[in-house]
């Protein structure tokens, strides 16, 4: 008798939670598309704080890691180059989407562009950068993007030029 009433619970238990999966799965599928929509009208802190939403509430999922990506594109777009930066990282390392991947990739180094210091100041930044965008060139030598990032290398390299000749 007692199985019966713990078999019962069991069942109800199983259906409540089911029910509850396919109401959150389609709530964050309704939440990154309010939150694309808003990326796309360059509304980033209400697009960043949709994905920032779908990523705490179900992390790990295929949505949370394209949430990631769209919530890094906002942070780069609002300036706020070190988090975007590591969340283009993250995305990289979860993500199988080999065009967002070289995208990120070029927003990683272009974050660490936006980061480094001018020729006063202190030039590690500039040759992390550096390291960066040499790296990409590698990696992705038929990018669209490569000429853009040896016209950084320069721009940079000429920076810590500067520094060495205003320094001496």
């Amino acid at each position: 008798m007692i199985y019966r009433y713990i078999f019962i619970i069991i069942i109800v238990f199983v259906i409540g939670c089911a029910s509850k999966d396919i109401q959150i799965q389609e709530d964050l599928t309704f939440r990154f598309d309010k939150g694309l929509k808003y990326f796309e009208n360059k509304k980033y802190t209400r697009s960043k704080a949709e994905f920032d939403y779908i990523i705490m509430v179900d992390p790990g999922s295929k949505l949370a890691n394209d949430s990631e990506y769209y919530m890094a594109e906002s942070m780069f777009e609002l300036e706020e180059y070190k988090e975007a930066s590591t969340l283009f990282d993250k995305y990289i390392r979860f993500s199988t989407d080999l065009i967002k991947i070289e995208k990120a990739r070029y927003k990683i180094c272009r974050c660490a562009i936006e980061l480094s210091n001018s020729y006063q100041r202190d030039q590690s930044q500039t040759l992390s950068a550096i390291y960066k965008l040499q790296l990409f060139i590698e990696d992705f030598p038929t990018s669209d993007n490569v000429v853009s990032a040896e016209n950084a290398i320069t721009s940079l390299r000429y920076n810590l030029a500067r520094k060495d000749f205003e320094s001496g």
